[in-house]
């Protein structure tokens, strides 16, 4: 089972430069890309930020 802390270490930013990063915040917000990378040029990095901003529920990346 992986370690909790080091899975929110490895998602502690929302990263739109690498392919499987990306998929990963689509899948886990439930958005475009599209939008992910708009969210991200507007609100920043942090995954709380990025979930405001898309008005998406809270989940277990933050």
């Amino acid at each position: 089972m992986p370690d909790k802390q080091a899975a929110m270490q490895l998602h502690a930013e929302v990263t739109v430069t690498e392919d499987d990063e990306v998929r990963y915040w689509m899948d886990t917000l439930g958005v475009t890309e599209e939008a992910l990378r708009r969210a991200v040029a507007d609100a920043g990095t942090r995954p709380c930020d990025v979930r405001d901003y898309l008005g998406a529920p809270p989940g277990n990346a933050m």
